[in-house]
């Protein structure tokens, strides 16, 4: 019997197919960009863009989960997922400095709001694949705030050479095939990225590293549990909708992948918020060392 470690880094060794934004057509495109301005985020979340590869799925999806995210409770859950990654890394991670120049320091800021958006969303899904889920009740309605500094997500194919040996370097460490939209997003800032994927691949070697991100993983698949709108995805549903077999099994492999994808993800970000708001300290006391 293979261990939950070597499941994890089996499926996240799957490959993915994702429709870039600009292959989004007709329903797809309306789709997408509907979810960008209901995240609050200025690109499409990989999530969806493979679930826009499955007929059917996508607008069935939405349609049920749309109205979770005009919810305060779901904004809440971010917020508190986010402070959980914040904390945990702040007191039990030796996080170094990390200079980072504005266009990093706007990227860090952009997924500081959106990462957990999107790992409390994906975890919403995939307890909906296994049972129906939430509850209809009075709930107060929020729109969710847009994430600051509007990230532009690169091809892979298309980022700096630099970019590309440290992103084969991310998916050996990571025994994964997919590089994220948050590391995607880094690539325009090299030094940077270097920097900081080598703070990250110390810091990620650790059993404690592994501790937080099954906690947050844990902590969103609980969230997911209690929402204030019924939704149901099993796979009785999704059959009883016209959806095949090959079809059902792909979206549970999907969702798997980025569950397991942005559960570091949330961690990494924060990660980097320390390791620069520590390397502004030090800057900034610096000539005060001096004087």
């Amino acid at each position: 019997m293979r261990s939950r470690r070597d499941i994890q880094i089996y499926m996240r060794r799957s490959s993915v197919h994702l429709i870039t934004e600009d292959q989004a057509q007709g329903a797809a495109d309306r789709l997408l960009a509907k979810a960008k301005q209901a995240l609050g985020v200025s690109f499409a979340p990989e999530v969806l863009r493979a679930y826009a590869a499955v007929p059917g799925f996508l607008d069935l999806m939405w349609e049920t989960v749309e109205p979770v995210l005009q919810e305060r409770d779901f904004l809440r859950k971010s917020d508190r997922l986010r402070a959980q990654a914040y904390t945990e890394a702040f007191n039990y991670l030796t996080v170094p400095e990390i200079n980072a120049d504005s266009d990093a320091t706007s990227t860090i800021d952009g997924f500081h709001c959106a990462a957990p958006r999107l790992l409390l969303l994906t975890s919403i899904v995939l307890r909906a694949l296994e049972e129906p889920i939430g509850s209809a009740r009075e709930a107060e309605e929020a729109r969710l705030p847009a994430c600051p500094c509007g990230a532009v997500i690169p091809q892979e194919s298309r980022v700096s050479t630099t970019a590309r040996e440290i992103f084969e370097n991310y998916k050996a460490v990571r025994s994964t095939k997919l590089v994220n939209c948050w590391m995607l997003a880094l690539s325009p800032s090299p030094e940077f990225l270097r920097n900081y994927w080598k703070a990250i691949r110390s810091l990620a070697s650790s059993a404690v590293y592994d501790r937080i991100v099954l906690e947050l993983r844990e902590t969103a698949f609980t969230f997911a549990e209690d929402i204030p709108v019924e939704i149901d995805l099993t796979h009785e549903h999704l059959a009883d909708v016209g959806l095949t077999p090959d079809a059902i099994a792909e979206i549970g492999r999907i969702t798997d992948i980025f569950a397991l994808e942005y559960g570091p993800m949330v961690l990494d970000v924060e990660i980097a918020r320390i390791g620069c708001e520590r390397a502004r300290r030090v800057e900034a006391s610096a000539p005060q060392a001096a004087a």
